[in-house]
């Protein structure tokens, strides 16, 4: 059955995080490149590897948080050192601060949209790719979705009954 996904609904490439990245399958594997000049990283994993279902989360990731705090802190010390004595000698200090911050809070935004993500989960638990819910990709999200796990439970049918 496969055999029969069409090609545009076998790869999904989009943009995350600043990297670009390319999720691509035939009959025995997923392939994942990562794209974040000047390096590339890419995986292959074998489709009978893969759970039979996706994951839809609407977590938020660690890296976000972090950034969040960066900016909150940050934030604060530029308050402090507005209203202090050192900004008669360090006058730059606080819009600094405040530029650091207004920064961490631009990519603790980023990482937070969009809220929904499509996990690709192998059978231990371990993530191997994760698809936001763009609305620019939303028909070719599906269609690969839809075509990946149609594979995925083939591949896990011959695995595992032959």
């Amino acid at each position: 059955m496969s055999e029969t996904v069409p090609l545009n609904a076998r790869s999904l490439t989009f943009k995350r995080n600043g990297k670009r990245c390319i999720l691509e399958f035939d009959s025995e594997y997923l392939t994942c490149s990562f794209h974040d000049w000047p390096a590339v990283h890419i995986t292959k994993t074998p489709l009978w590897r893969i759970m039979p279902d996706l994951i839809i989360d609407r977590s938020v990731p660690d890296f976000s948080r972090r950034y969040g705090q960066v900016a909150r802190y940050t934030f604060l010390a530029s308050i402090v050192v507005y209203f202090s004595d050192i900004r008669t000698h360090v006058p730059l200090l606080a819009p600094a601060l405040l530029l650091c911050a207004a920064y961490s809070m631009y990519w603790n935004f980023r990482g937070v949209y969009p809220p929904e993500k499509t996990k690709i989960v192998s059978e231990w638990g371990e993530e191997i790719a994760v698809i936001p819910h763009y609305e620019h990709i939303a028909e070719q999200r599906k269609g690969f979705e839809d075509a990946l796990l149609e594979t995925v439970r083939e591949a896990r049918h011959k695995h595992y009954d032959a």
